[in-house]
């Protein structure tokens, strides 16, 4: 005998909303555990983003002091050893700085000249971390120095020093003596979430400044794991563990003219929050919601299964060939089947209508935008505003003097892998990731643009001898940060410095674009600077300018 299985269609909706739940409920923990994953990565950007801004924070806080000093030490006072005026003139300087605790004189023993601590003619000790005075004897750049004991105020302070030239000799070292904390707080005014932990550090591996303990911290040696990096001069996100132990994922940015690295790290435990609650979310949110999908289903079934019965029962009288007598069902579907089919083609037709009127309106807006001078997808200038203003910037330096350009061309590693993989939107939000990227590197000075596709452009101004060190710091967090997005996105950078004698913007551009096209022939995701080293290309090299004078 065959045994029939058969179940009422009560039952068999049931079976319907259990096995139609389970693939929701799974699609739902998968697409819940990536918003968890995305969130880390999003917060390992923001750290590196925050720590690029810290670093850019702590750079204008030393290069103001550093100008400061300069106009000092350039001063008629100081050219003509004017020592009771210079003195003078750096006790008002004191004064007007709050977060300067002193401005002393060294000369090339050590010994210090003047205190503005001290009445001048003061019998002075030594000055303290005499190694910093002496770089500045040695290579006549400002330097700063990592913390120290003040030789007169007997606290833990930190110095940037400039040299002081006479006749072409350096005769003294004029430094700028800060409070301790006076980079602490800069740090922590930066808005790090409590749970970040930030810090500088000297070439020296002590803590300079620190947002958490720094009372306790600051001048002793930094944790192993962030001087090690330090060393081996990692990029990018790195696991460590912090000075009080608990481990942390960190990120650097090295200041180069000054010596100091500054650091920033967020606890493992903190990192993983947000995946760990999303995993309490799906295990207890996702059965409560499975019970109540399940209970909901139950009471749906068996009021559909009532009206079946009621249609079956209409059914069985007109077989009998009785008058058929049927209630209202309650189900759309039974009652106003062509209805609803007769509607859904007017609405169907009256959508084709709006979408056509949509699409016309869409190609009008779409014909302005591209006529815009700015990139509308990113926000950053295009090419030919971005030649009005490398334009007016060269008209600029030419007047102030002693000033040069850097090109950047900065082309997208990876970025076609990821329009395939991905889609295009996923394509243009890294654009625009990498144009907020430029916008938080660069400083006001410099220009970002957009050329088209994946290409970026960024025009650097600094003193001629700073050019290439600016423009190579400012290409290697470029290279940081975007290598930090993601999808395996990096950049390959080409830079080259833009002499008076290059006739025109387009011989820097193809200058930068071939030093970039070595970039990438190198292994990608780095920086090459036009002219230093030897090129696969050679003739290409050489002909980049087009035979132009430079």
């Amino acid at each position: 005998m065959k045994l029939e299985f058969r179940l009422g269609i009560r039952a068999w909706l049931l079976l319907l909303a259990l096995v139609a739940a389970f693939p929701v409920v799974l699609f739902s923990a998968v697409l819940i555990y990536d918003l968890g994953v995305e969130k880390q990565r999003a917060v390992t950007t923001d750290l590196v983003r925050r720590t690029g801004a810290m670093a850019n924070a702590v750079e204008q806080r030393l290069a103001a002091a550093a100008g400061y000093l300069t106009t000092l030490a350039n001063a008629n006072s100081a050219l003509r050893g004017d020592l009771p005026a210079l003195y003078d003139h750096a006790r008002r300087l004191v004064d007007l700085n709050p977060d300067v605790m002193a401005i002393t004189l060294v000369d090339s023993e050590g010994r210090q000249i003047f205190n503005t601590l001290a009445p001048l003619g003061t019998a002075l000790p030594d000055a303290g971390a005499w190694e910093s005075v002496f770089r500045v004897f040695q290579t006549g750049r400002p330097t700063a120095s990592g913390p120290f004991i003040g030789s007169v105020s007997h606290k833990m302070v930190t110095s940037l020093g400039v040299p002081v030239t006479v006749k072409g000799r350096i005769v003294y070292c004029l430094r700028m003596v800060f409070q301790i904390d006076v980079f602490s707080d800069l740090l922590r005014g930066q808005g790090l979430p409590p749970e970040w932990t930030a810090a500088i550090v000297d070439r020296g591996g002590l803590y300079v400044a620190r947002t958490r303990s720094a009372e306790t911290l600051v001048g002793q040696p930094a944790s192993s794991s962030l001087v090690e990096a330090i060393k081996d001069g990692v990029t990018g996100v790195f696991g460590g563990y912090l000075k009080e132990g608990p481990p942390v994922k960190a990120a650097l940015v090295t200041l180069p003219d000054w010596g100091w690295t500054v650091a920033a790290a967020v606890p493992t435990d903190v990192l993983n929050a947000p995946l760990i609650r999303v995993m309490w979310i799906v295990g207890l949110g996702g059965a409560v919601l499975v019970g109540l999908g399940i209970a909901v289903a139950v009471r749906l079934s068996a009021h559909l299964e009532q009206q079946v019965a009621r249609v079956g029962a209409a059914s069985a009288a007109l077989g009998r060939g009785e008058r058929p007598v049927l209630p209202a069902t309650r189900v759309r579907e039974f009652d106003e089947l062509g209805i609803v089919l007769g509607l859904v083609k007017d609405r169907e037709q009256q959508a084709s209508l709006a979408l056509a009127e949509a699409v016309v309106a869409h190609q009008q807006i779409t014909t302005e935008l591209s006529v815009a001078r700015c990139d509308q997808l990113t926000g950053l200038p295009g090419r030919a505003l971005f030649l009005d203003l490398i334009e007016a910037a060269r008209a600029n330096i030419a007047l102030q003097g002693g000033r040069q350009l850097a090109l950047l061309f900065v082309d997208l590693d990876g970025f076609k892998q990821v329009n395939d993989l991905y889609g295009h939107a996923r394509g243009d939000e890294v654009l625009r990731q990498t144009a907020q990227i430029l916008r938080d590197v660069v400083r006001e000075t410099d220009i970002p643009a957009r050329l088209g596709g994946d290409e970026f452009v960024v025009c650097v101004s600094a003193q001629t001898e700073h050019i290439r060190a600016t423009a190579v710091s400012i290409a290697g967090r470029i290279v940081d940060q975007v290598g930090a997005i993601g999808n395996g996105i990096g950049c390959s950078i080409g830079i080259a410095v833009w002499p008076s004698a290059c006739p025109d913007v387009a011989c820097a551009l193809t200058r930068s674009d071939t030093a970039m096209y070595e970039a990438k022939r190198l292994g990608k995701n780095r920086y090459v600077i036009y002219g230093e080293g030897v090129p696969a290309n050679r003739e290409a090299w050489e002909v980049a300018c087009g035979g132009c004078a430079c």
